[in-house]
């Protein structure tokens, strides 16, 4: 008898609708999937940051691999991370992007190819410490013209 109640009760509330803003499973992992996409372009525009700002010292062969995996991680497709259902209005305190990235793919595809076209000089540019400094501000600049507009701000 326990069995069958139990039953029931799991099968009445599996075909009840689910709430108003329910968070589902793919949403989750396209934001984990971005968010992991740019913590390894933050790692690699850091390094070379803190290279071109004389933080630590200039190592041809670590600035050359940041700005190699830069421009590959630049050039990876986000197609499936930016799925309705997935922006900060939809699952507050989990993602900082605003509904607008999630909508506005022509934007969002337009400063993806800045970045990458950044990332490729960049990535070019690596051998030298003059050519890190010449090439970060674009690629700096790159980032934050995606975030200005489509990040919220972190309180």
């Amino acid at each position: 008898m326990r069995t069958a109640i139990l039953t029931a009760t799991l099968a009445a509330l599996l075909t009840l609708p689910a709430p108003v803003g329910a968070f589902h499973g793919v949403e989750k992992h396209a934001i984990e999937a971005r968010q992991s996409h740019m913590k390894l372009l933050a790692y690699n525009l850091r390094l070379l940051g803190d290279m071109a700002r004389g933080i630590i010292d200039y190592d041809a062969n670590a600035a050359n691999a940041a700005a190699s995996n830069l421009a590959a991680v630049a050039r990876l497709s986000q197609a499936n991370y930016w799925i309705n259902r997935s922006s900060n209005a939809d699952v507050p305190g989990l993602t900082h992007a605003l509904p607008s990235i999630i909508s506005n793919h022509a934007d969002r595809q337009a400063k993806i190819n800045a970045l990458i076209t950044a990332a490729d000089a960049m990535a070019r540019s690596a051998g030298t410490l003059r050519g890190v400094q010449t090439a970060i501000g674009a690629v700096g600049g790159a980032c934050g013209s995606c975030h200005k507009v489509h990040r919220a701000p972190y309180q």
